[in-house]
């Protein structure tokens, strides 16, 4: 686990706050406002997509969307869960607004950070393996620390969806929520598609991340 503070010239974010709720996309839709396209090494070290099969742009509020059996389904750039907890896709164009720490567990960062936020990178694999146990409960509760304290955490990955709703489960579970409310949460706020990792989502169910206590 590697933290600290990465300060560097904002000017080019885009802060803006965008609606909870995402209308599905048609496939017509205008994608030539794509921003990124990803590189070799990010397919190397990114599972996602070999395993579940999606297919990402990024550009303009088109932050999270994955296409599955040929049906294009729009989830929005980002979902507030609860006090001070975010959860969303790779910020490359929209940042939620007052964020006071963003933790990372993408393969790579592809945006610019506002003053004075506190940037935290895990780098965790969308694979059918569960990251180092320890180091997720010990992320899990520097977080929470972090939100007890009125800071508001941000947790993204490439679209939201398995490694950071993994450790935002285990942020909610540390909280003190069960783990079948946890990913209940998520999957009613942001996507029914959370989750889809069946391995992480044994896992939070597993009781092993409690056993920390």
């Amino acid at each position: 686990m590697r933290s600290g503070v990465d300060r560097c010239d904002s000017r080019k974010m885009k802060q803006r706050a965008k609606s909870q709720e995402a209308p599905i996309a048609g496939a017509g839709r205008d994608h030539s406002r794509a921003r990124r396209k990803p590189t070799t090494a990010d397919r190397e070290s990114n599972g996602a997509w070999p395993l579940h099969h999606y297919s990402v742009i990024d550009g303009g509020d088109i932050v999270g969307i994955m296409q599955r059996n040929g049906e294009m389904v729009r989830i929005p750039a980002w979902t507030i869960l609860g006090d001070h907890l975010i959860l969303g896709a790779h910020p490359a164009d929209t940042m939620p607004p007052n964020v006071d720490a963003i933790a990372n567990v993408d393969s790579f960062r592809f945006y610019d950070l506002p003053d004075g936020v506190l940037y935290l990178h895990f780098a965790y694999r969308d694979t059918n393996a569960i990251p180092d146990s320890t180091d997720l409960r010990i992320a899990a509760s520097f977080l929470n620390d972090l939100r007890a304290a009125g800071k508001t955490v941000f947790i993204h990955c490439r679209l939201g969806l398995n490694r950071s709703a993994l450790l935002t489960g285990l942020v909610l579970i540390d909280e003190g929520y069960r783990a079948t409310d946890a990913i209940e949460m998520m999957r009613n706020l942001r996507s029914p598609y959370v989750l889809e990792n069946k391995t992480f989502e044994r896992y939070l169910l597993s009781g092993t991340p409690t056993n920390a206590n």
